[in-house]
């Protein structure tokens, strides 16, 4: 599981995910196939694991986390540096929200 809040914020996350995606490896939600990203958080898996070894396997998306990981610490660092204001207020909002809600689905 990846959580990824930096890219979603900065609308990132699709050019990203697809960039993974074209190299063979599934990113989904994190209950798995067909479900949504809840929190900004993904599951990233091998899309073909036919016929390889674990080794491979582990070969093939360890490249695709480590790049994903990269480009959320860089989205991060932008954030902090250009976006503190917006991403403040948006936290804010969201805890007058919760605050206020009586339920929250």
């Amino acid at each position: 599981l990846l959580h990824l809040p930096a890219l979603a914020f900065l609308k990132q996350l699709p050019e990203t995910l697809e960039a993974a995606q074209q190299l063979g490896i599934s990113i989904r939600g994190a209950h798995g196939e067909h479900s949504r990203a809840a929190g900004d958080l993904y599951q990233v898996s091998n899309a073909v694991t036919f016929g390889l070894s674990v080794s491979q396997i582990a070969g093939r998306v360890r490249p695709v986390v480590d790049y994903l990981i990269q480009k959320e610490r860089e989205a991060r660092a932008e954030v902090t540096a250009t976006q503190a204001t917006p991403l403040i207020e948006a936290a804010r909002y969201a805890w007058a929200f919760i605050g206020k809600a009586e339920r929250l689905d």
